[in-house]
């Protein structure tokens, strides 16, 4: 699918949906790969009681409160990030996420077993997009359009890999 296709039917949606609130955002039930409860909180928040760490959540991230151990799962998350995108990619941002804590990806890059650099990373991104495109569409119910909804913020965080990481993201959608 072309990118104006893509930019198209994206716009399209968001001019006509609605946008995603920090303050009353539906987090998706999400547990790491030990079982623990993921907790979602702002960057303000991490910031705040995240134990020797130093991390800006520009977007969101998967994240421990304590980074030696790798415990306490989190969902860090933009606020001003967040309140400017619409509730499809709001969803998808954080089971995006919730797939980095639940497959052990978090796990391993925060006790730095994870190795091979920026392929593993783009194998790692790759996995969580098609894993919350397939929750988006059998937990969810979300539809193509709604799908679509999200190319606007993945276009903005993807470094102009946007158009690519979308039809991927679609193409797990639309897989059986």
């Amino acid at each position: 699918m072309s990118k104006a296709v893509i930019a198209a039917a994206a716009f399209a949606t968001i001019v006509a949906g609605e946008t995603l609130h920090a303050q009353t955002a539906e987090f998706p039930a999400c547990a790491d790969d030990h079982g623990a409860r993921v907790t979602y909180m702002t960057d303000d928040q991490y910031q705040r009681q995240a134990r020797g760490q130093i991390y800006t959540i520009m977007f969101a991230a998967a994240r421990y409160m304590n980074a030696d151990t790798a415990q306490e799962p989190v969902i860090g998350y933009s606020a001003p990030f967040i309140d400017s995108i619409n509730q499809s990619a709001g969803r998808f941002v954080f089971l995006h996420e919730c797939f980095h804590l639940s497959s052990g990806d978090a796990r391993k890059a925060y006790l730095s077993i994870q190795g091979g650099g920026e392929k593993a990373k783009r194998e790692m991104e790759d996995n969580a997009d098609c894993s919350a495109a397939t929750r988006m569409r059998d937990e969810f119910h979300a539809s193509e359009e709604e799908m679509f909804s999200i190319a606007p913020m993945i276009d903005a965080v993807s470094s102009g890999r946007g158009a690519e990481r979308m039809a991927d993201i679609m193409a797990c959608y639309r897989a059986p």
